[in-house]
């Protein structure tokens, strides 16, 4: 074997471990720079940082409780992040995951209402996995909008966003609400339709292996099948994949498809889930565009995306117990937020620098070992 091959086996291992550790490493700085200007402007607003910490820290994982209310979060927050990166693969931005997770809450909370009476594994599939069939169409309608006429993905999916969030709306002072209630609330869920909760006195249920299974399942579709090939190639290269016999237009509107998909899987959860049987206006929260910043945050990463959510998750349960215990404004964890997602997008940016390099230096290499004798095989 010869020293060049030698070194081009080696290599793209080598190259993968490197570029991993510093990702790692750029994103723990981004997210200690974040926390250290939190610090600083708890300081000079007259706060304890000291104080601010114990209280963010109390409010996220103080007792089983808050671990709960703080691991619900996450659930769906990784959900839609992996939504997000399904799409991106294929160099599409899918904006509209908002409004997918709602329209994949109303069709599941239609369902827990409406439908028949079955065993609860049997009623869970069948109002999950309808929720995540209606946004996985809702999805579509923005794909094939680009796909035949050319319109813009990003308009698109805002656009139905609003439509979405605007037919939630009226179902829940309509055909969904709760008319014995003074307040804009569907009908109380069927029992069976709803997840079992795994700590008492927290939103988090059995939900989660949902969640587990479908991050797993997306590592192995994205790096070791050929749809996760032809929309790697569909992302980097269209004019190559196409030349390589790949129908471009199929796979982008498939990335859109099992987009959608993954955030209806994160609205079925948050309606059939949860402490309260009944669904009352603002479902949904921001979820669908917070969900983009975790993705970003774990730089398209599906594994990534775990401590990701779990660091926004724990800055949004605790930013409240911290505004309540020691008197800090909720905006700090804001402001926080924004921070790391500013400095994690310019670490791409060196990223892409180092990459263009590394690969200048290792092309000088390998011309360099082109010239060298051959080595016997010992």
């Amino acid at each position: 074997m010869s020293l060049l091959q030698l070194v081009r086996d080696r290599s793209p291992r080598m190259r993968r471990f490197g570029e991993s550790l510093t990702k790692l490493g750029l994103v723990v700085a981004a997210v200690l720079c974040g926390l250290g200007l939190a610090a600083i402007i708890i300081t000079l607003i007259g706060g304890s940082p000291i104080d601010a910490a114990a209280a963010l820290f109390s409010g996220a994982f103080g007792s089983w409780q808050r671990v709960g209310v703080t691991a619900a979060r996450m659930v769906p927050l990784i959900a839609v992040a992996l939504g997000w990166i399904v799409a991106f693969r294929a160099a599409k931005v899918n904006l509209g995951l908002q409004g997918q997770l709602i329209v994949g809450g109303i069709v599941a909370v239609w369902v827990a209402i409406e439908g028949p009476d079955l065993p609860p594994p049997l009623a869970l599939a069948l109002a999950t996995f309808s929720g995540i069939a209606a946004a996985a169409l809702y999805a579509a309608i923005a794909a094939l909008l680009w796909a035949k006429r050319g319109v813009n993905e990003i308009v698109s999916t805002l656009m139905l966003t609003f439509i979405a969030q605007q037919v939630f709306a009226w179902l829940i002072r309509g055909p969904l609400r709760d008319t014995s209630s003074s307040s804009d609330q569907t009908k109380p869920l069927q029992a069976a339709y709803r997840w079992p909760l795994l700590i008492k006195g927290s939103p988090f249920s059995l939900e989660v292996g949902l969640i587990i299974v479908a991050v797993v399942l997306l590592v192995f579709v994205l790096n070791r099948t050929g749809f996760g090939f032809k929309l790697r190639l569909t992302g980097e290269n269209p004019e190559a994949a196409r030349h390589a016999g790949i129908n471009t237009l199929r796979t982008v509107v498939m990335s859109f498809v099992i987009s959608g998909g993954l955030a209806g899987l994160a609205g079925a959860g948050l309606v059939l889930g949860g402490e309260r049987s009944v669904v009352s206006g603002g479902f949904g929260g921001n979820i669908g565009f917070t969900g983009v910043v975790v993705a970003l945050v774990a730089m398209n990463s599906p594994i990534s995306c775990i401590p990701a959510a779990a660091l926004f998750a724990a800055l949004d349960t605790g930013g409240s117990v911290m505004q309540a215990r020691a008197d800090i404004p909720s905006e700090v964890i804001l402001i926080t937020q924004g921070v790391i997602v500013i400095l994690v997008a310019a670490s791409n940016l060196l990223i892409r620098r180092f990459e263009a390099r590394a690969t200048d230096a290792r092309i000088e290499a390998e011309r360099t070992l082109e010239k060298l004798p051959v080595l016997v095989d010992g």
